[in-house]
C-alpha cells in the first residue's frame, strides 16, 4: 500500500532516521507516491545531510560514504567534489567497500582530486577484495581487455545509492 509506506516513511523520518528522510526527499522530488514538492524534498535532504555530518564527524563509515554522495551530488548541501573525495576517503580507509569503489571512480575521473590511475587501481582493488562485485567488474575489464586505456569510462557511473544499515552492512556486494 503506497500510502501506508509514505506514512511510515513519514514517521521514521520525524523519528530521525537519516534515510527515510532520504527516501522522502526523493520520493517529493520525483512525486513518488506523493506529490511533487521540491520544497519538502529539499527540506529532507537538507535533514538527511545533517544527520549524516553528524553521524559522520563520530566516524560511522555508512554516514562518511552518504555525506561523500550528498556533496558530490548537492543532496541537501551545496556541491563540494573535494569534500566529497574526503568523505569517501574517511570512509575507504576504514574498509568501507562502496567508499573505496567510489574512491577508485573519483581517482580515475578526477572527481575532487587530480587523475590518479595508479590510486584509482588501488581503490578499485581494496573493494574487490572484499567481494564488491561492481569492482571486481571494473577490474576484470580494465586489467583483461587487450588495449584498454585505464581512463576511458566504462558503465554506468551515475549516483551511488545511499546506504542503509547502521554500521554499512555488506549489502550490494
Amino acid at each position: 500500500d503506497p500510502l501506508m509506506a509514505v506514512h511510515l516513511c513519514q514517521r521514521a523520518a520525524e523519528q530521525g532516521l537519516d534515510i527515510a528522510q532520504v527516501r522522502l526527499g526523493y520520493w517529493y522530488e520525483w512525486g513518488k507516491g506523493v506529490f511533487k514538492d521540491l520544497k519538502r524534498a529539499q527540506y529532507w535532504y537538507v535533514t538527511a545531510a545533517k544527520s549524516f555530518e553528524a553521524k559522520a564527524a563520530q566516524g560511522n563509515a555508512r554516514a562518511q560514504f552518504n555525506l561523500g554522495v550528498c556533496y558530490e551530488y548537492a543532496t541537501g548541501v551545496s556541491k563540494n567534489l573535494e569534500l566529497a573525495q574526503q568523505w569517501y576517503m574517511e570512509a575507504a580507509k576504514q574498509g568501507y567497500h562502496l567508499a573505496q569503489y567510489q574512491l577508485g571512480v573519483c581517482y580515475e575521473q578526477g572527481i575532487g582530486v587530480s587523475k590518479n590511475h595508479e590510486l584509482a587501481h588501488k581503490w578499485y582493488v581494496a573493494a574487490a577484495m572484499q567481494g564488491y562485485h561492481q569492482a571486481q567488474h571494473k577490474l576484470g575489464f580494465i586489467e583483461g581487455v587487450p588495449g584498454n586505456q585505464f581512463g576511458r569510462v566504462v558503465g554506468d557511473f551515475s549516483r551511488p545509492p545511499f546506504v542503509t544499515g547502521e554500521e554499512g552492512s555488506s549489502e550490494n556486494k
